[in-house]
């Protein structure tokens, strides 16, 4: 049996169990502890032990300084305590103020969230014991920005009624999950994909700049910008791309040829000019000259091409075909 004799309580805090003396004493000072140790037999021997309990170490932070955040992402910092009699709580000073987003758990000191405003910020903690006792300290967290941005063109130009070269947006850092936005809406027949982030279509509106702002929001909410300028000038002329000599036809042969032209604004027609005519057996339809020539030789008409424009944008081309002889019979 371990105890005291004569029998009083022990110091306040400890307990002896099984020859052990454990336990946190309340408080610091020298203490005569007798000891007596008694067998089955009941036989015992004492000794008396003078037990030197230490004032505790200074209330005191540990550690002093808390890691740096960004904003909308997962913050963890902890405060902690030495000395002093535990637990601990945690607690603002009255006037001070965590960064947004943040919150301090009175119990374990475990500053957590996500932060919402980039800055540096300054409060006091009021650290206390489990004896009241007290201690203050100023701590800093800085909140980094974000770090979200978007590379692409700054500017889209080309010619009335124009496609354009599609234009690729693209984001650093942030959260996937990405969503693009334009505002303003970007001129008619041009489209921003919300999930790709590409520029596509054609340049139909009025001549002239148009800015816009292209934006980015993450699976976080968080956004970034950037500005673009769509640039619209002149129409390009209306212009034949199918060459003046035409791929050669034979007479009794069916002969087809598509007539295209760029530039002006699309959708196109196309007509003999007043005074032209096609080889016999040809015709001019769709944008197509088609048909069975009846007859060799080398013929000479000019073809009209239009554009969609009020007034429309014309160019002529005069062209030239060469039908051969039909082949012999047998």
């Amino acid at each position: 049996m371990f105890g005291r004799s004569p029998p009083r309580p022990l110091l306040s805090g400890l307990s002896a169990a099984s020859g052990n003396l454990t336990g946190r004493p309340a408080a610091a000072g020298n203490y005569t502890l007798a000891l007596k140790i008694t067998d089955a037999n009941a036989k015992f021997v004492s000794r008396n032990v003078t037990l030197r309990i230490k004032e505790p170490a200074a209330l005191a932070f540990d550690p002093l300084t808390l890691p740096n955040g960004r904003v909308a992402t997962s913050y963890n910092g902890t405060l902690g305590a030495t000395g002093g009699f535990p637990p601990y709580t945690f607690a603002l000073k009255t006037g001070s103020a965590l960064p947004t987003g943040l919150a301090l758990a009175p119990t374990t000191g475990a500053i957590t969230g996500k932060p919402t405003i980039a800055g540096t910020y300054k409060f006091t903690i009021v650290l206390k014991d489990s004896k009241g006792t007290t201690k203050e300290q100023e701590f800093t967290i800085i909140i980094d920005p974000y770090g979200m941005s978007i590379s692409g063109p700054a500017t889209i130009s080309g010619a009335q009624f124009s496609a354009i070269t599609p234009a690729q947006f693209t984001v650093t850092g942030g959260t996937a999950n990405y969503t693009w936005s334009v505002t303003p809406a970007l001129p008619a027949a041009l489209l921003l994909n919300s999930k790709t982030g590409v520029v596509s279509g054609n340049l139909t509106a009025a001549i002239g700049n148009y800015t816009v702002v292209v934006k980015v929001t993450d699976g976080n909410l968080q956004s970034a910008t950037r500005n673009l300028v769509v640039s619209i000038t002149q129409p390009s002329p209306v212009s034949w791309v199918t060459p003046a000599i035409l791929p050669e036809a034979k007479a009794g042969v069916a002969y087809t040829q598509d007539l295209i032209v760029t530039g002006g604004k699309p959708s196109y027609t196309y007509a003999l000019k007043t005074g032209s005519t096609l080889p016999s057996g040809l015709t001019l339809a769709a944008g197509k000259i088609s048909g069975t020539p009846r007859a060799e030789g080398t013929f000479k008409f000019t073809i009209v091409a239009s554009d969609s424009q009020s007034p429309k944008a014309t160019a002529e081309r005069e062209f030239t075909l060469v039908i051969k002889p039909a082949e012999p019979l047998g």
